[in-house]
């Protein structure tokens, strides 16, 4: 049995109250990663004018579609993506910088 199978099972045999409690705790988590992690990544953005967008491709704009970075906030980059539609403010971890 892996790690992981045994935490699920201590996970899955605590009460009520105390999984909600770790259940809370895991997603400010969770939330608290994926801020730093597009603040980081807004950071390393800042030197570069052009982008590509690394997240599941959508019906308006497709994975790997690469636009021109407008502007850059704390978490969100303002990127001009040409054909897919004038501007998009896009969250910085779902962007790569290119040379």
């Amino acid at each position: 049995m892996t790690n992981l199978e045994r935490l699920r099972i201590e996970i899955l045999k605590l009460p009520d109250n105390e999984l909600r409690e770790f259940i809370e705790q895991a997603i400010a988590e969770h939330k608290k990663r994926k801020f730093e992690r597009s603040r980081n990544n807004a950071l390393l953005l800042t030197g570069t004018r052009k982008a590509r967008f690394i997240g599941r491709g959508s019906s308006r704009l497709p994975h790997g579609a690469e636009g021109t970075i407008l502007k850059i906030n704390q978490r969100s980059v303002c990127v001009d993506f040409g054909q897919y539609g004038n501007r998009w403010r896009v969250d910085a971890a779902l962007l790569e910088a290119m040379a």
